[in-house]
């Protein structure tokens, strides 16, 4: 895994902002997921919960990571993190729901997740003066609208398919 990550800090990737539902999980929990943790680990999808770690644990990782998400349960997917990734430091990664914390008067879904992405932006700088440009953000996202609306942002943008692998993921990084 730690091509991967040489790989992503080869292209000058600083953030991977990972859509929740249909990308980190195999399932759509439709924002309200009511069955708990233990339920939701069932479906995970291994090869992003292997990427996450790689960013995470990689001694020469310059990668931060976050999970941007319509789910207005942003408690639960950190809770799903701990344990789905028991030997990482999952308080590095910045998790953004629609909250009423964040999420301004009037948002939008035509923006994608345009506005979770400078949310964890301007933290990650607020945080660690961490200077993250559109061009080094890797959006991961099932659906094609948010990937399209990425892109036209500037950002990197790879589309989830339900057989993703990290083998696609890989040939996509050799074409940036």
């Amino acid at each position: 895994m730690s091509d991967l990550v040489a790989e992503l800090n080869q292209k000058r990737i600083k953030l991977l902002a990972i859509d929740f539902d249909q990308t980190l999980l195999t399932i759509h929990t439709g924002g309200m997921w009511k069955g708990g943790v233990a339920k939701l680990l069932e479906h995970v999808r291994p090869s992003v919960i292997q990427l996450i770690e790689a960013a995470l644990l990689d001694p020469n990782s310059s990668i931060w990571v976050s999970i941007v998400t319509y789910s207005m349960q942003p408690w639960l997917i950190r809770e799903l993190l701990n344990q789905a990734i028991p030997n990482g430091n999952t308080s590095r990664i910045i998790v953004r729901g629609n909250t009423p914390d964040w999420t301004r008067k009037g948002t939008s879904w035509q923006l994608g997740k345009e506005e979770h992405i400078s949310s964890v932006v301007t933290e990650l700088y607020n945080r660690s003066h961490a200077i993250i440009k559109p061009e080094h953000i890797l959006l991961l996202d099932d659906d094609p609208k948010n990937v399209e609306i990425a892109k036209s942002f500037q950002h990197q943008a790879f589309q989830v398919d339900p057989d993703f692998t990290l083998d696609q993921f890989r040939e996509y990084l050799a074409t940036l």
